[in-house]
């Protein structure tokens, strides 16, 4: 839908046509995103929080920063986001590497034996907490760029971005607390272990 509405948004909703190539570069981006968020989290499933850290949070920004200054110099703005949209894709490629490792010292038998007998039902009744905390945290991070995109002027938009990556810096260790945390909450919440959610 963003690939092919991405003409429509730049010009009716956000009011900034040049904009247009930007946002189906970007909505190409989405799946390889998804795949990689999928990943990060399955192998903080594994208690690999290092690696699910990496993908969440470095290797993107790492590799955008990496191709900037060339995707910029030979497509100019739209450089950006084809920088980011390559970085997006070689971070999808690492994590689904990194999760067939941690899976393969594992073994497909140790994934069964931890989880007992997996149904839909139990995935989705123990990660639905999550996804309401997920939804909420996205909304939360997203909300002003597109806000400011509809509102204000392109530079604005990109000087906020800017400010707003370098303050998230600063939450880089609340983020590892969290990630470490979360599951343990859901984890106790699946269990109705209220005494162990007042405790931590």
């Amino acid at each position: 839908v963003l690939f092919f509405g991405g003409g429509w948004l730049a010009t009716i909703v956000f009011s900034k046509p040049f904009v247009g190539d930007a946002l189906e570069l970007s909505a190409v981006a989405v799946l390889p995103l998804a795949l990689s968020m999928i990943h990060a989290d399955s192998l903080r499933g594994l208690k690999n929080i290092a690696a699910s850290q990496w993908i969440k949070t470095v290797l993107i920004s790492l590799g955008t920063l990496a191709l900037l200054f060339p995707f910029v110099r030979l497509w100019g703005a739209t450089g950006a986001v084809a920088a980011y949209l390559a970085s997006v894709v070689l971070t999808a490629v690492v994590a689904g590497w990194l999760w067939n490792r941690a899976l393969g010292t594992r073994g497909i038998s140790a994934l069964v034996d931890a989880t007992g007998s997996l149904t839909k039902g139990k995935i989705f009744s123990s990660s639905l907490p999550l996804f309401s905390v997920a939804l909420l945290g996205l909304v939360i991070q997203q909300a002003g760029t597109i806000s400011l995109g509809i509102w204000g002027a392109v530079d604005e938009v990109g000087i906020f971005n800017v400010a707003n990556r370098l303050a998230a810096l600063l939450l880089f260790p609340l983020m590892a607390m969290i990630s470490i945390l979360t599951p343990k909450f859901a984890a106790m919440h699946r269990q109705n272990n209220v005494q162990g959610l007042t405790r931590l």
